[in-house]
């Protein structure tokens, strides 16, 4: 063909060139003979396609691949004569030949001369600037390795860490100057600078001192942050350059002030962060992002509202420009003013959704406060004709939100609830509950000689041997070993004695818990930084099955609690057995700073069999008033809903003087009433178990709702209480409802056992409004917090795979005004099954309690309150209290370890046991007594399940660890009132 002529004819010509191109290099060689430089002629011939005999021998010399050899770099190969002669002549000697970057950094190759070459034009200048930089003759070109601050225990450790120290906050270094000169003997300290050989008696002065020698000009601006900003641009970049050349990270100035922990270790984010740090929104600078207008964030609304108008009527202008331009040319060729009028609209439309493309696309930004789903987003699903946007899984990682974050999201909380407290109080109470009246003759105490075989055995029990931690004992816990692995846990405050707790003895717990900055980060070793205090821990007779908080607070400012137990570990329920007897224990709480006692007050005795459900009615709140005789339902400690495995759905009035009644006898009180009311369902559905109760706060109470485990559901007006529920059942449904909690106004949700999300508007019909189905969003359980959320939350769903093992989390479902709505995943991390949560009312922390004995408490932004309008980007999380199970002797290793993999030779799962140890191979622990005789309890407040092994989801032992049922304190908050098989009821002060 004409192109491999002209090819041929190329190649033709370039030969004579290339072979003077060989001869110029081999004269650049020394070269000791005539002979040598006729060899190396003879090499070159033969290689521009001369022809030798087989049997001649000839001492070929470096050819142009020995030439490419001899390059060290892609600059000695572009410093080649007719260095593109070359690299053709080897690829035409070797056509398979791949030829490698002369760079011995670079390790690219290449199959064509062209390729080549233009990368060593490229990668020749790079390589050259990296040689510079490696030049160690350079000091000032020595790449600086910055180093996370580290916290030391003694104020001399902090000598040559200046970036350490400068990271602490004033009270974590007064704290450590008051330390070492306690610890001093002439009581007096050296400067930490090296070259400064000062001594010090006074903290204020050692602190001072130490500020000003041994840190730069920056730290004279802690707590003065707005005279910093005064400064000019240039000026603060020479300070804060200064700076981070001697220290690695430098903290914000109002670290002392506003507590603000943010750390940078770049000019540009520092200032950018002092600039709006503690500023408030009239003063705090704002920069629109479209026209790059300077502002301030108060204005940056009106700004961005006109700031788009423009915007959109530029576009439209220039759409209609264009269109009309195409117009003029299209009516010179055509002489149809209308048609030509007609396609000018139509160009104008055409060009206009062009410009808005990129707009469109980009859609509106996402908002749960505002209701914004964003039409065009990968995370937005439409779902039985609603929009359904799901956020991202959240980030472990995260801070903990700044104080400023806690203050909004608190005003937030406060104004709901007042909001909430206000329209409440307009409503009267349901017609049912101001017509129930308490009489004293309903009630009877039951002498000792009367009480059931159920509570005469109950009474005998004590619980599996428990080790109390001591204040020693925690802070050893805080100082664990770090050979912690596998799941095996061991403790080096260990010698202290377990024991099995008597039945209704209260027992204080001592805690410690470490402060952290994220869950993923180290604890804080300073004692300012912990929070320190008594909890309280009882044995309630059995596997926990209610726990429920009163919204009520009694007259000398004490709080009730009721709670209900399984009578036997292993079956909950007794075989065998015709008694319908149940007993629901009412525990009085008071909470001191971070001190917490708690005392029994008597125990009702009801004919419902095992109690499953109960819940307070939500609107009676405020403070029990005695005297006010006149006003019964003010000096009532609550109206209470029970639910059972027979009698259906029972309400008590609960009074003051029952609860409030002093007594010095130790004695359990057991009480016997009849209930005030009781709720049916229609006559052709039949009695069966009440697994869940809900009761909304909403038109005075009016709704309570009931799951019964026939499948069916019951909803009763509480005007009429008299009159059958309204039943709530469908063929649709694949899996009979377990779970229901109360929402918005009129809204139920319903969780299925085949973790499906339903939630119906009662308000008419019963309609099906939401549908969640998606496995790892919807749960088999639910529940929600009316005062302050909108939302419902839905846990025991399926696992995720955030780390390296499988982990039980829950989500937030919340709708928006146009009847779409949003899940949030919540930020939990159980390793076993999550059995229940709570929120608190005061402070919007979600709780959970997991088999994995774990307590964790939640807080996240996105999780709205009422009437909120902004969004609030935080999350954060921890572990507050972890319950550790531990066999008492290994067989097989004969010592003392964390069981998590509960196999029958042994919980750490080292090995197997032979020969005459199979001997020793322990019974299954299923019952009370075989759990007491193999294992201990343990407390831990902090994460001890970091970095290890996975905990197994199955378990041939009682897990007695289990946490199976939680509340939180509806008066005060920031109490966890939690417990689980172990029969252990723990009052544990928990907040972030």
């Amino acid at each position: 063909t004409k192109a491999k002529r002209q090819r041929l004819q190329k190649e033709r010509d370039l030969q004579p060139s290339l072979l003077d191109g060989r001869s110029r290099i081999r004269k650049q060689e020394p070269s000791d003979s005539d002979e040598e430089l006729s060899t190396a002629l003879r090499a070159e011939v033969i290689s521009g396609g001369c022809t030798r005999d087989q049997d001649e021998t000839v001492d070929i010399g470096p050819g142009p691949y020995d030439a490419f050899k001899s390059c060290h770099s892609s600059a000695d190969l572009l410093a080649l004569p007719n260095y593109f002669n070359v690299i053709h002549a080897i690829f035409n000697e070797r056509p398979n030949e791949k030829l490698k970057c002369p760079n011995e950094t670079c390790s690219r190759e290449f199959t064509n001369t062209q390729s080549i070459i233009s990368h060593a034009r490229n990668c020749a200048p790079t390589k050259k600037r990296r040689s510079r930089k490696s030049d160690t003759s350079s000091p000032n070109r020595i790449h600086k390795q910055r180093e996370a601050p580290k916290q030391f225990q003694y104020y001399n450790d902090y000598e040559g860490h200046a970036s350490s120290w400068a990271v602490l906050s004033t009270a974590d270094k007064m704290s450590l100057i008051t330390n070492e000169l306690e610890r001093s003997k002439i009581k007096r300290i050296r400067c930490l600078n090296p070259d400064c050989s000062m001594k010090m008696k006074e903290v204020d002065e050692v602190l001072s001192h130490v500020n000003q020698c041994y840190l730069p000009e920056y730290f004279t601006y802690l707590g003065k942050a707005a005279e910093f900003r005064a400064l000019d641009k240039k000026e603060q970049g020479r300070i804060t350059r200064k700076a981070l050349g001697v220290v690695d990270l430098l903290p914000c100035l109002n670290i002392d002030v506003l507590h603000c922990e943010q750390t940078y270790s770049h000019f540009y984010g520092l200032i950018y962060h002092i600039q709006r740090c503690g500023v408030g929104d009239e003063d705090r600078p704002w920069k629109c992002y479209r026209c790059g207008y300077m502002s301030t964030f108060l204005q940056s609304k009106e700004h961005l509202a006109e700031c788009h108008r423009n915007e959109l009527a530029e576009i439209v202008e220039k759409a209609q420009e264009l269109a009309q331009r195409e117009a003029i040319i299209e009516e010179n060729e055509s002489g149809e003013e209308a048609a030509t009028q007609q396609k000018k609209q139509e160009k104008a439309d055409s060009i206009l959704r062009k410009l808005m493309k990129s707009a469109r696309l980009r859609g509106a930004q996402v908002s749960v406060s505002r209701g914004v789903v964003p039409e065009h987003s990968s995370r937005t699903s439409i779902t039985a004709g609603f929009k359904r946007y799901k956020f991202k899984s959240v980030d472990l990682g995260v801070p903990v939100p700044s104080a400023d974050d806690l203050r909004n999201y608190q005003a937030a909380l406060i104004c709901a609830s007042d909001a909430f407290d206000r329209a409440r109080d307009a409503e009267p109470l349901c017609r049912s509950l101001l017509e129930v009246e308490f009489n004293c003759g309903d009630w009877a105490t039951v002498p000792p000689e009367e009480r059931s075989d159920l509570l005469n055995g109950m009474l005998e029990k004590c619980s599996v041997p428990v080790r109390l931690p001591s204040k020693k004992s925690n802070h050893a816990d805080d100082r664990r070993s770090h050979a912690e692995t596998k799941g095996v846990v061991t403790r080096e405050a260990a010698n202290e004695t377990a024991e099995r707790l008597a039945i209704f003895v209260s027992h204080a717990l001592h805690y410690t818990v470490p402060a952290r900055k994220s869950p993923s980060s180290e604890p804080s070793t300073s004692s300012l930084d912990t929070m320190e205090g008594d909890g309280c821990v009882v044995y309630c007779g059995g596997p926990i099955s209610v726990i429920t908080s009163c919204p009520r607070l009694l007259e000398d400012g004490s709080e009730c609690v009721a709670v209900s137990v399984f009578p036997d570990e292993e079956y909950l329920i007794e075989r065998n057995s015709l008694s319908n007897i149940g007993y629901l224990q009412f525990w009085r709480h008071r909470r001191n700073a971070n001190n917490v006692s708690a005392k029994l007050s008597f125990l009702l005795e009801m004919n419902v069999g095992v109690i499953l459900s109960a819940v307070w009615c939500p609107l009676l709140r405020g403070k029990v008033n005695v005297k006010a005789e006149n006003e019964r339902k003010s000096n009532l400690i609550g109206i209470l809903a029970v639910g059972g495995m027979e009698g259906g759905v029972v309400i008590y009035v609960i009074p003051h003087e029952e609860i409030s009644e002093n007594r010095k006898s130790e004695e359990v009180r057991v009480m016997r009433g009849n209930p005030n009311l009781i709720l049916r369902l229609p006559e052709n559905h039949s009695e069966s178990p009440v697994i869940s109760l809900a009761w909304s706060e909403f038109d005075g109470a009016a709704r309570l709702a009931a799951v019964y485990a026939s499948g069916c559901i019951g909803i009763w007006d509480m005007n009429n209480a008299s009159d059958p529920a309204r039943i709530i059942i469908s063929d649709e449904w694949a899996s009979p409802p377990m779970h229901i909690a109360f929402g918005e106004r009129n809204k139920l949700a319903i969780a299925f056992r085949e973790k499906f999300l339903r939630i119906y508007d009662l308000s008419s019909e019963f309609k099906c409004v939401i549908e969640e189905s998606a496995p790892r969003s919807a749960g088999m359980k639910v529940t929600s917090c009316e005062r302050i959320f909108p939302g419902t939350f839905s846990y025991q769903g399926d696992c995720i795979t955030s780390s390296e093992f499988l982990e039980h989390t829950m989500c937030y479902i919340t709708m928006a005004p146009t009847n779409n709505f949003f899940v949030v995943p919540l930020a939990f991390r159980h390793e076993v099954r999550i059995w229940d949560a709570a929120i608190c009312p005061r402070s919007g922390c979600v709780y959970t309690a997991g088999a994995d004995g774990r307590l964790q408490v939640s807080l996240n932004g996105r999780i709205v309150p009422r009437h909120a309008k902004i969004d609030f980007p935080f999350n954060c999380w921890r572990v507050a209290m972890t319950l550790i199970r531990k066999l008492k002797k290994d067989p097989v290793g004969q010592k003392e370890t964390t069981t998590e993999s509960n196999s029958l030779v042994n919980g750490s799962g080292e090995g197997q046991a032979s020969g005459e140890e199979e001997q020793q191979l322990r019974a299954v622990a299923t019952d009370l007594e075989s759990s007491s005789e193999h294992f201990t309890l343990e407390f831990s407040f902090d994460d001890v399940k970091r970095g290890k092994s996975p905990i197994d989801q199955i378990s041939l032992d009682l897990r007695v660890e289990s946490l199976n049922r939680i509340a939180v304190s509806e008066t005060f908050g920031k109490l966890a009132i939690c417990g689980g098989e172990a029969g252990l009821l723990i009052f544990l002060p928990c907040e972030l």
